[in-house]
């Protein structure tokens, strides 16, 4: 359920629902800090591709320990989601905060977990790292 938290204000408060991405559609820009987002959500991604057959042994370890890895990664302030997915050439996570500082401390646990848990010949190649603001947002 949504309810606005007041009327001068495009911030909306949210109870929890079984879809993290519906609550993180409530959070709003205030007016007073950002009426150029005209009420939009707003929320931060950032993109990891790690590619190699490494990057697969990766995937398969993320697979192994993910009840480890959900435990990390939803302490990450303002967390909303997480992916990780095999591609062609090795593979992609996927983490969606509420905002760039969420992201930017994903990434930091991020490379400590690989370098924790990979073994040094298993460690993939730096990832190419892509973020940035959620420009649209669909559900099914």
């Amino acid at each position: 359920m949504v309810d606005r938290a007041a009327e001068d204000t495009d911030i909306l408060s949210v109870d929890s629902g079984p879809d993290p991405c519906y609550a993180a559609a409530a959070w709003w820009v205030p007016r007073s800090e950002g009426a150029s987002y005209h009420g939009r959500y707003i929320m931060y991604t950032v993109i990891r591709q790690y590619a190699g057959p490494a990057a697969s042994q990766l995937l398969n370890l993320l697979e192994d320990k993910q009840d480890e890895v959900k435990r990390l990664i939803s302490r990450v302030p303002g967390f909303v989601s997480y992916m990780a997915l095999r591609t062609n050439d090795g593979g992609v996570t996927i983490t969606v905060c509420q905002d760039k500082a969420g992201t930017d401390a994903s990434i930091q646990i991020a490379a400590d977990w690989v370098n924790e848990n990979v073994s040094p010949e298993g460690t993939p190649a730096t990832p190419t790292i892509s973020e940035g603001d959620v420009a649209i947002h669909l559900n099914g």
